[in-house]
């Protein structure tokens, strides 16, 4: 679903990529709010990281979905749920990112149960 979003709304991963942006809004009460991006790897210009979305939601934990470049610039999606903290979102993510800079292979991770 993150190559699909990525390829048919490329305007997502544009914004998803900038720790900040203006979002215009029209109609009777025109302005611009300005937003700053949640995803820590992205406020902190984490070079791995393309681009990346959080959320959050009451049964499924800490959620993360991010595009991130492996060996000779691959691009993997990187989709995590059910984190118990928002740093433990990022450790996550970030044992991925270091499988694939280590040359793991694709897709020999095997996603399993926390606590499995």
């Amino acid at each position: 679903m993150a190559a699909l979003a990525d390829s048919a709304h490329p305007e997502l991963s544009s914004i998803w990529s900038q720790s900040t942006w203006d979002m215009v809004i029209s109609g009777p009460n025109p302005r611009v709010v300005p937003l700053t991006h949640s995803v820590d790897v992205i406020e902190n210009n984490d070079l791995r990281v393309t681009w990346g979305k959080t959320g959050t939601a009451g049964s499924g934990g800490n959620s993360l979905v991010c595009e991130f470049k492996g060996p000779k610039e691959n691009r993997f999606y990187y989709v995590g749920f059910g984190a118990v903290s928002d740093a433990e979102r990022y450790t996550d993510a970030d044992a991925v990112y270091a499988a694939a800079a280590s040359g793991v292979e694709w897709p020999s991770l095997i996603p399993q149960m926390r606590g499995a």
